[in-house]
């Protein structure tokens, strides 16, 4: 048993186990930090629940067709600007663009993804992928241009 499950006390069961207690433990035991740091961290995970659910009924929109609705859904996760999985978001906004022949917001989104976004996946992750659709994109605006 380690030292802090000591000091705080071991839940005798995970289902048993409330954070909510264990928080009011922390700050009794000097650990108010910590306490904050979980409860932060809660209330982000429940943040990105929501978001994920809003996101995963885009994509389900999307995929059936009601591309309008969809992108009304990925605008709305866009504008907010806090949900962790970016990549996800502007791949599927640039996906609704082409399926409406929306080259020229398919290149904004692109665009902005590998100059906003990007970095926070590291140097290659994404990139390769977004450069090519943005490539493509491109070549089909130039087409409809002429």
């Amino acid at each position: 048993m380690g030292i802090l499950n000591l000091f705080l006390g071991k839940p005798k069961n995970e289902k048993s186990f409330d954070v909510k207690n264990h928080n009011q433990r922390l700050r009794k035991n000097n650990l108010s930090d910590a306490a904050d740091r979980n409860e932060k961290q809660i209330e982000h995970n429940q943040q990105q629940n929501h978001l994920i659910q809003k996101m995963m009924k885009a994509e389900e929109l999307s995929k059936t067709g009601d591309i309008q609705e969809s992108l009304v859904l990925l605008s709305e996760l866009r504008s907010q600007g806090n949900f962790d999985q970016p990549s996800r978001l502007y791949e599927r906004l640039a996906i609704n663009y082409r399926k409406i022949k929306n080259y020229d917001k398919e290149i904004e989104v692109i665009q902005e993804f590998l100059n906003m976004h990007q970095a926070k996946y590291g140097e290659k992750m994404w990139k390769d992928s977004f450069e090519k659709r943005l490539e493509k994109a491109e070549i089909l605006r130039s087409k409809i241009k002429k």
